[in-house]
């Protein structure tokens, strides 16, 4: 997907006003900054942009890490300041012109606290809500527990407080997430083309690729890649153990948007589900067909429903719960359903619809059956998986580095590689509308005393396989506490994927690609045990999945049980 100029950016952005509910009302003030003080007396450069009308004005505020958006914020300021509302943007603490060190994630509460408190005192802000996306709704979420009485709302758009969620899948690192953010925003950030960026996800021992590549040491980075489980001290102390628990202890309304294929999907519904009762009771989560970006990333599926522009929500949102707060928010959820091209907002209903592996089946190009019973005949298939020749990412969830290939997008034909197992089912009789996790349980075998497989799901569609849900799994994340794996003795292994709402079509086929690497997506399991981070060395495994009888792979889809 090739990325927009800053020109089509700036269009889009100008589109997204012009197609809102809300025409220009009034003339937009002059844009001015000051230097405001937080509590320790550092001072961050801000902009205010107020509409030329009398009395106080609803406020809405940011703050950020990026001075390459300035250019969206001065968009936001005009745009909505002709609509009414005073605009407000602050550069974190050593960013742009603002004073101080930038420290990414744990400085922002304080701060953000005070600059509300600031603006609240002001006497022509009357209202005040906060909006964010991405690092920007961190800093939101920051405060959310605390903001009663500061801040009367907030719109907060692809980002949850789960970070261990957003850096780890089952003991598989998101280097294309943290490695690629990590690089481009240290003290000293490093540009680097592509392949530079991978050969900094390949560095082993990855402990040490901040000194080795990246010309200074980056403590943050190496906590990251040293807390591979969710009970380590980095995820159970301090602050993200803080910014997770936070939704439970929020009070305010909070418009929560994330897209199907955003990376940090599987932390913001979490984030959702953590949210308090009482903010729930007048707060809203809207999920899309789009990528971070907020751009449709399904081709070849209809998506002139997708309404992938934020800017019209988050006016109407602050339309009604900072000048219309009268008027209670209306709870509740809004789902994009891919392939069918429509929302829906509840999740339906659902039943299991489990399709299994058959390895005994004959290979029919370059895939063998997904079958809808369990096969009587057990079967198994092996390769030979190689971790200095990974399975590149192609079509993904959590890309954000790569980005050209986030989405549900082609994923080439099967029998492609000799190390990716494909089974394909018969074509669909009807439609199949997926809506939650699908998981998926399989048998298998290693030789090595610990190792990694992924499974990617796609429709085979009109002759091409469009990736719909991905995910991976360990060997040792799937053990009993204390257990050790015994090379080629069998397990099971399970491999969770995130919610999604997709309908397959009548006619189309259910496509279920087995593997042991998606790369840069995750990071490349070298096949020996112990902490990833820390491994110098790799080998080859030989990986052998098990099918049908009493030891069936299975997959387990949740599929909606009314027609969508």
């Amino acid at each position: 997907m090739a990325e927009l100029t800053l020109e089509e950016k700036k269009l889009a952005l100008l589109e997204g006003l012009a197609g809102s509910a809300f025409p220009p009302v009034c003339q937009a003030g002059p844009v001015r900054d000051e230097m405001m003080a937080m509590d320790d007396g550092v001072k961050l450069h801000t902009w205010i942009c107020l509409p030329q009308t009398d009395g106080p004005v609803p406020v809405i505020f940011t703050r950020t890490c990026y001075p390459h958006l300035e250019y969206k914020y001065r968009i936001y300021a005009k745009g909505f300041a002709e609509r009414g509302f005073g605009f407000v943007w602050q550069y974190c603490r050593g960013r742009e012109a603002s004073e101080g060190t930038f420290v990414a994630n744990v400085q922002e509460r304080a701060d953000t606290l005070c600059t509300a408190r600031r603006l609240r005192s002001m006497p022509w802000c009357g209202r005040l809500g906060y909006y964010g996306h991405s690092y920007t709704a961190m800093i939101g979420w920051s405060m959310a527990d605390a903001a009663e009485g500061l801040v009367d709302a907030m719109f907060l758009e692809e980002y949850g407080t789960d970070r261990f969620a957003s850096v780890y899948q089952k003991g598989c690192f998101r280097h294309d997430i943290i490695t690629a953010w990590s690089m481009e925003n240290g003290s000293k950030p490093v540009t680097a083309a592509y392949e530079d960026y991978l050969a900094s996800c390949r560095y082993r021992p990855q402990t040490e690729v901040d000194e080795a590549l990246w010309g200074e040491r980056n403590d943050t980075y190496r906590e990251y890649v040293s807390s591979p489980s969710q009970g380590d001290p980095l995820w159970q102390e301090g602050w993200w153990k803080q910014l997770r628990e936070i939704p439970s202890r929020t009070k305010i309304p909070v418009c929560v948007m994330s897209g199907w294929y955003d990376h940090h999907h599987g932390s913001s519904m979490r984030t959702w589900e953590r949210l308090s009762e009482e903010a729930k009771a007048h707060s809203r989560l809207v999920v899309g067909g789009w990528n971070h970006s907020l751009r449709t990333c399904m081709p070849g599926r209809p998506a002139e429903h997708a309404d992938t522009a934020d800017l019209p929500r988050v006016l109407d949102w602050f339309d009604r719960t900072l000048r219309h707060p009268e008027q209670p928010v209306e709870p509740g959820c809004d789902y994009y359903v891919i392939g069918a091209d429509r929302w829906i907002g509840r999740m339906p209903k659902t039943r299991e619809v489990v399709f299994c592996p058959d390895a005994s089946s004959e290979l029919r190009g370059g895939a063998y059956v997904l079958r809808e019973d369990v096969p009587e005949v057990t079967g198994r298939v092996s390769y030979i998986y190689d971790p200095e020749n990974p399975v590149m990412s192609r079509g993904g969830d959590s890309l954000f580095k790569t980005k050209e290939q986030v989405g549900s997008l082609p994923v080439g034909p099967a029998g492609e590689r000799e190390d990716v197992i494909s089974f394909v089912s018969e074509p669909l009789e009807k439609p199949l509308t997926i809506c939650g996790p699908v998981r998926a349980y399989l048998h298998v075998k290693s030789d090595a005393y610990d190792t990694a497989f992924a499974v990617k799901l796609s429709e085979i569609r009109d002759g091409t396989a469009y990736h719909i849900r991905e995910s991976v799994t360990t060997i040792a994340a799937d053990l009993p506490e204390g257990e050790h794996y015994i090379p080629r003795s069998e397990c099971v292994v399970c491999v969770e994927m995130w919610d999604i709402c997709y309908q397959l079509a009548k006619g189309s086929r259910l496509r279920m690609d087995i593997t042991s690497s998606d790369f840069p997506e995750y990071h490349i399991h070298g096949n020996v045990a112990g902490p990833w981070a820390k491994m110098r060395v790799q080998k080859k495994a030989r990986q052998t999945i098990l099918t049908g009888g009493e030891k069936a792979s299975r997959l387990v889809i949740p599929a909606a049980e009314e027609e969508i």
